[in-house]
């Protein structure tokens, strides 16, 4: 494995560290030293480690089967659950990653709408497929002005027909981002934006900033993709709940199996949208499902405080 490990955000000098297990808040490394989790998963970890739980949940589906390549009731349960948590889901569709999800997503726009283009903020993060990785981290010199970012690639493989088909907006600009959306309008199927941004530095998006994006994109006919991967768990209905502004399309994440390594991706919409979905690329992965299933119960009866300083 190249530096040691497959995950890049964890790689450091002169090499990764190693956690065996973890129970709780507290990890244990590979050579025994125990340590307070201060990181979760990247939060993903609303739980903790090993919560009895999922782990239970998880021991009594594995006897009972792990995958059957076939609808099953569970996947029914998580679904009619999570439609019924969070105000934008009409209907949901399961796959493995939360890359994955902002993928159909962005796809899932595209075919809706017939048009090439989505906008995306400048220092969001929605995964590691193509469309994903423009002006995630962008060096300064390079960006352009501050009202009028300019699509820069996140590697040197990012394809060249992703930066003519992306649009970057500046976060939390109002004016400069209206501006930007009316002169590629026609062109838009999608905006898609962290209601609070994450990997970026955790940053909250101002309630005129994201009525301002609906608003607009209503008027336009752009579709809204609210990408809650990180931001779900500020409350049971997500950003968007706490916000109470509803975009037509919502990505989740491992967060609704407490970051269980089986858990992927969750996309989430309004019924008029996900009629253009097709039907084959939902996961099978009935383990987390039926983990998620213990999840987010947990979490309803122990509300996650947010506080904006």
């Amino acid at each position: 494995m190249p530096g040691g490990t497959t995950r890049t955000t964890t790689y450091f000098d002169p090499y990764p560290l190693f956690i065996e297990r973890g129970e709780g808040c507290r990890v244990w490394d590979a050579d025994g030293a125990e340590r307070i989790d201060m990181l979760g998963n990247y939060t993903a970890m609303i739980l903790g480690h090993a919560h009895p739980k999922v782990v239970e949940a998880i021991r009594r589906q594995a006897a009972r089967g792990t995958g059957f390549a076939a609808a099953n009731p569970v996947e029914v349960q998580l679904a009619t659950l999570l439609c019924e948590r969070v105000p934008s889901l009409d209907a949901v569709r399961f796959c493995n990653s939360g890359t994955e999800a902002t993928m159909f997503a962005m796809r899932l726009a595209r075919a809706f709408t017939g048009r090439p283009k989505i906008a995306r903020m400048e220092g969001g993060y929605h995964g590691t497929h193509d469309y994903a990785e423009v002006s995630t981290h962008p060096a300064t010199s390079e960006a352009g002005p501050p009202d009028a970012p300019i699509a820069r690639p996140d590697s040197k493989g990012t394809p060249a027909w992703v930066l003519e088909n992306t649009v970057v907006l500046p976060f939390n600009n109002s004016d400069a981002a209206e501006a930007i959306i009316r002169r590629e309008g026609k062109e838009l199927a999608a905006i898609i934006l962290e209601p609070i941004i994450g990997a970026g530095g955790v940053i909250p998006a101002s309630i005129d900033f994201l009525e301002r994006l609906r608003t607009l994109t209503r008027e336009l006919g752009i579709l809204l993709i609210f990408d809650e991967v990180i931001s779900l768990r500020v409350a049971p209905g997500g950003a968007q709940q706490m916000y109470g502004v509803t975009p037509d399309l919502t990505t989740m994440g491992k967060i609704l199996g407490d970051a269980s390594n089986l858990a992927g991706g969750t996309s989430g919409a309004i019924a008029s949208a996900m009629a253009c979905s097709s039907a084959g690329s939902a996961s099978k992965r009935y383990l987390s499902k039926y983990s998620s299933l213990v999840a987010p119960e947990r979490s309803r009866k122990r509300p996650v405080r947010w506080a904006v300083s």
